[in-house]
């Protein structure tokens, strides 16, 4: 098991490093205030899209990329004309959030790696992947628990007769007595 975690953690570790090595080049979006963020995209990137087609190029609903302007993890860009104009490089960031969600960050975990994004405070990024490893620890404990409750149960179940309560369905009704 503890070979097991010590893989998960490795993976979930390389895959941040790699994100982060590729998107190290890329300007500090959240370390600004969101109108100075929206204004770096734009002098990086001439090239707008609409909120469709930012949700389709990043394949999320534009109610994801609302959802996340709510939340502080994309900014609102003005409006030019009777449509807010998007930057293109919004598709790497819908990237990075949907990843870091793949990795089971929370999207307040995901603010902060946002916020640290260019990789210069890597004892802060560890910190938090730190913490996940442990969140996904402890969540192995509990799922290597339950395959062994019901393991036993599925046994119980297989070799009791059919004149007793199926061992299963008892210990869902009454949790204490089986366990």
């Amino acid at each position: 098991m503890a070979v097991l975690g010590g893989w998960i953690a490795g993976v979930i570790m390389v895959g941040l490093l790699q994100f982060f090595a590729r998107n190290e080049k890329q300007s500090k979006l959240c370390t600004q205030p969101q109108s100075k963020a929206m204004k770096t995209m734009q002098m990086q990137s001439s090239e707008t899209m609409t909120i469709g087609r930012l949700a389709k190029a990043a394949n999320v609903g534009v109610e994801t990329i609302r959802y996340y302007q709510e939340r502080s993890l994309l900014p609102v860009p003005t409006r030019e004309g009777s449509y807010r104009q998007y930057p293109v490089v919004l598709v790497d960031r819908l990237r990075f959030i949907r990843r870091a969600q793949d990795l089971g960050f929370s999207l307040d975990e995901i603010g902060t790696l946002l916020t640290l994004q260019n990789g210069t405070n890597r004892k802060a990024i560890r910190a938090i992947a730190s913490a996940r490893i442990q969140q996904i620890n402890a969540k192995l404990t509990d799922l290597k628990r339950m395959r062994k409750t019901l393991g036993h149960l599925l046994e119980e179940c297989e070799h009791s007769g059919h004149d007793v309560p199926c061992p299963i369905i008892e210990s869902i009704v009454a949790p204490n007595k089986k366990g």
